[in-house]
């Protein structure tokens, strides 16, 4: 009997142990490399991505950033104009703004940089 209980806890332990890892994987995946705000930080409607957004206004969210969250580990590049042109302000990695000064209602298009 107690062998019995034994290996029932080991299988119920194992159990948790592999539910946890992959839970947490899963978790760390699913954060967006860039997300926008149109007000503060984790207020108002946002815009989430992990690629390059040569246009904003094909995802209804061109000149309406106020605040900027970078993840994941790279730095990110936000122009006023579309395509990747006009004036720019780096944020990252892995850091937020709250008031992006200058480009305040004006983001257009944003990439990952090196």
């Amino acid at each position: 009997m107690l062998t019995k209980n034994f290996t029932v806890l080991a299988v119920l332990s194992a159990s948790l142990i592999s539910g946890a890892i992959h839970q947490t994987s899963v978790s760390a995946q699913s954060v967006p490399d860039v997300t926008l705000w149109d007000q503060q930080i984790g207020r108002g409607a946002s815009f989430k991505t992990n690629k390059a957004v040569a246009d904003l206004s094909k995802y209804g969210f061109n000149d309406k950033a106020s605040a900027i969250q970078v993840n994941n580990g790279q730095k990110w590049r936000f122009y006023a104009g579309k395509n990747f042109t006009g004036e720019y302000i780096d944020v990252g990695p892995d850091e937020a703004v709250g008031s992006i000064g200058r480009l305040n209602n004006r983001i257009s298009s944003l990439k990952a940089i090196n």
